[in-house]
Protein backbone atom coordinates (compact mmCIF):
# COMPACT_ATOMS: atom_id res chain seq x y z
CA UNK A 1 0.00 0.00 0.00
CA UNK A 2 2.64 2.21 0.41
CA UNK A 3 4.25 2.00 -2.92
CA UNK A 4 0.45 2.79 -3.88
CA UNK A 5 0.70 6.04 -2.23
CA UNK A 6 4.57 6.72 -2.79
CA UNK A 7 2.95 6.16 -6.82
CA UNK A 8 0.08 8.11 -6.38
CA UNK A 9 2.35 11.03 -5.10
CA UNK A 10 4.75 11.34 -7.73
CA UNK A 11 0.85 11.16 -9.93
CA UNK A 12 0.36 14.18 -7.90
CA UNK A 13 3.77 15.96 -7.87
CA UNK A 14 3.82 15.50 -11.79
CA UNK A 15 0.26 16.58 -12.52
CA UNK A 16 0.55 19.51 -9.98
CA UNK A 17 4.04 20.25 -11.77
CA UNK A 18 2.74 20.16 -14.94
CA UNK A 19 -0.62 21.95 -14.21
CA UNK A 20 2.05 25.14 -12.24
CA UNK A 21 4.07 25.02 -15.70
CA UNK A 22 0.59 25.64 -17.84
CA UNK A 23 -0.53 28.21 -16.08
CA UNK A 24 2.82 30.17 -16.10
CA UNK A 25 3.13 29.34 -20.10
CA UNK A 26 -0.69 31.21 -20.19
CA UNK A 27 0.08 33.91 -17.44
CA UNK A 28 3.56 34.73 -19.36
CA UNK A 29 1.40 34.84 -22.70
CA UNK A 30 -1.53 37.14 -21.45
CA UNK A 31 1.31 38.81 -19.72
CA UNK A 32 2.87 39.84 -23.39
CA UNK A 33 -0.49 40.46 -24.58
CA UNK A 34 -1.30 43.10 -21.84
CA UNK A 35 2.05 44.29 -23.03
CA UNK A 36 1.32 44.65 -26.66
CA UNK A 37 -1.67 46.28 -26.38
CA UNK A 38 -0.45 49.02 -23.79
CA UNK A 39 2.91 49.58 -26.21
CA UNK A 40 -0.15 49.70 -29.21
CA UNK A 41 -2.10 52.29 -27.12
CA UNK A 42 1.05 54.58 -26.23
CA UNK A 43 1.32 54.75 -30.06
CA UNK A 44 -1.84 55.97 -30.39
CA UNK A 45 -1.58 58.44 -27.62
CA UNK A 46 1.66 59.74 -29.17
CA UNK A 47 0.54 60.16 -32.46
CA UNK A 48 -2.18 61.87 -31.83
CA UNK A 49 -1.04 64.23 -29.32
CA UNK A 50 1.44 65.13 -32.12
CA UNK A 51 -1.39 65.95 -34.52
CA UNK A 52 -3.04 67.90 -32.41
CA UNK A 53 0.13 69.82 -31.58
CA UNK A 54 0.85 70.06 -35.33
CA UNK A 55 -2.70 71.52 -35.94
CA UNK A 56 -2.23 73.99 -32.75
CA UNK A 57 0.88 75.14 -34.08
CA UNK A 58 -0.71 75.28 -37.29
CA UNK A 59 -3.62 77.54 -36.12
CA UNK A 60 -1.71 79.53 -33.77
CA UNK A 61 0.97 80.45 -36.84
CA UNK A 62 -2.97 81.44 -38.99
CA UNK A 63 -3.67 83.66 -36.15
CA UNK A 64 -0.27 85.35 -35.99
CA UNK A 65 -0.40 85.76 -39.92
CA UNK A 66 -4.12 86.96 -39.25
CA UNK A 67 -3.54 90.30 -36.53
CA UNK A 68 -0.09 90.96 -38.68
CA UNK A 69 -2.03 91.47 -41.86
CA UNK A 70 -4.89 93.15 -39.70
CA UNK A 71 -1.90 95.49 -37.90
CA UNK A 72 -0.53 96.40 -41.48
CA UNK A 73 -4.09 97.42 -42.81
CA UNK A 74 -4.70 99.19 -39.35
CA UNK A 75 -1.71 101.14 -39.65
CA UNK A 76 -1.88 102.00 -42.99
CA UNK A 77 -5.75 103.25 -41.93
CA UNK A 78 -3.61 105.75 -39.39
CA UNK A 79 -1.24 106.90 -41.89
CA UNK A 80 -3.81 108.05 -44.27
CA UNK A 81 -5.74 109.21 -41.95
CA UNK A 82 -3.18 111.69 -40.26
CA UNK A 83 -2.76 113.08 -44.29
CA UNK A 84 -6.19 113.78 -44.08
CA UNK A 85 -6.06 115.74 -41.09
CA UNK A 86 -3.49 117.83 -42.61
CA UNK A 87 -5.68 118.39 -45.22
CA UNK A 88 -6.55 122.62 -45.11
CA UNK A 89 -9.81 122.41 -46.59
CA UNK A 90 -12.61 121.32 -43.56
CA UNK A 91 -15.17 120.03 -46.09
CA UNK A 92 -12.78 117.45 -47.46
CA UNK A 93 -11.39 116.74 -44.39
CA UNK A 94 -15.11 115.61 -43.19
CA UNK A 95 -15.76 113.86 -46.42
CA UNK A 96 -12.94 111.82 -46.39
CA UNK A 97 -13.48 111.50 -42.56
CA UNK A 98 -17.09 110.25 -42.79
CA UNK A 99 -15.32 107.20 -45.40
CA UNK A 100 -13.01 106.77 -42.46
CA UNK A 101 -15.49 106.18 -39.68
CA UNK A 102 -17.31 103.74 -42.17
CA UNK A 103 -13.75 102.29 -42.80
CA UNK A 104 -12.52 101.81 -39.25
CA UNK A 105 -16.61 100.32 -38.75
CA UNK A 106 -15.54 97.42 -41.07
CA UNK A 107 -12.02 97.01 -39.48
CA UNK A 108 -13.47 96.69 -36.34
CA UNK A 109 -16.39 94.12 -37.51
CA UNK A 110 -13.39 92.00 -39.06
CA UNK A 111 -11.32 92.11 -35.61
CA UNK A 112 -14.11 91.61 -33.51
CA UNK A 113 -16.55 89.67 -35.73
CA UNK A 114 -19.60 91.71 -34.22
CA UNK A 115 -21.80 94.13 -35.07
CA UNK A 116 -20.28 97.85 -34.80
CA UNK A 117 -21.71 100.34 -32.83
CA UNK A 118 -24.51 102.63 -33.26
CA UNK A 119 -21.72 105.06 -31.97
CA UNK A 120 -20.01 104.86 -35.04
CA UNK A 121 -23.10 104.92 -37.10
CA UNK A 122 -24.22 108.00 -35.10
CA UNK A 123 -20.94 109.79 -35.97
CA UNK A 124 -21.15 109.28 -38.92
CA UNK A 125 -24.95 110.63 -39.33
CA UNK A 126 -22.94 113.80 -37.99
CA UNK A 127 -20.18 113.99 -40.02
CA UNK A 128 -22.63 113.51 -43.11
CA UNK A 129 -24.93 116.40 -41.70
CA UNK A 130 -22.03 118.77 -40.91
CA UNK A 131 -20.82 117.93 -44.83
CA UNK A 132 -23.89 118.80 -46.42
CA UNK A 133 -24.12 122.01 -43.95
CA UNK A 134 -20.87 122.94 -45.16
CA UNK A 135 -21.59 122.25 -48.65
CA UNK A 136 -25.02 124.20 -48.51
CA UNK A 137 -22.88 127.11 -47.24
CA UNK A 138 -20.35 127.25 -50.12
Amino acid sequence: MLSVNASFNRHVIIVFQTNCAEFESRLNSECDAIVSAVRRRQQELIENARREASFKQQSYCDQVTQCTSRVHRTTGLLQYSVEVMKEADQTAFLQVTKRRVKICACVKLAFHGADTDTDTDFLADILARIVARMSACR
